[in-house]
């Protein structure tokens, strides 16, 4: 299997994960802070699809050439990584991006339902 479709089937597996935790979480704001459901739900996912997403993206960035040799002129010493260990932090930073995408597609289905 590729790669990225091996990503992709982590990150609905991972998504699938963060959803049964959401659920329980907005329930008891709708419990007892009164926030409506779908508004709870759709502002955890948001958040949480922010976070997932910079952390992707800084799990990719940090694998870029550019910035290991950014980072070892500024520690000093030389940052050797192999391409098992680029390729690595590529696919953990995918399975990341692509989990937030995945919740932040929930999020805008849940302010269309709310907006309905």
């Amino acid at each position: 299997m590729h790669w990225l479709a091996d990503a992709s089937l982590s990150s609905v597996k991972e998504g699938a994960i963060f959803n049964g935790i959401n659920i329980p979480v907005a329930a008891i704001a709708t419990l007892l802070l009164g926030f409506k459901f779908l508004d709870a739900i759709g502002l955890i996912l948001l958040l949480e699809a922010t976070g997932l997403m910079l952390g992707g993206g800084a799990m990719e960035m940090g694998a870029a050439a550019s910035t290991r040799r950014l980072a070892s002129i500024f520690q000093g010493k030389r940052m050797e990584w192999s391409r098992k260990e680029y390729n690595d932090a590529q696919r953990r930073g995918a399975v990341f991006t692509i989990t937030g995408v995945l919740l932040l597609a929930e999020s805008l289905l849940m302010a269309v339902l709310v907006l309905r």
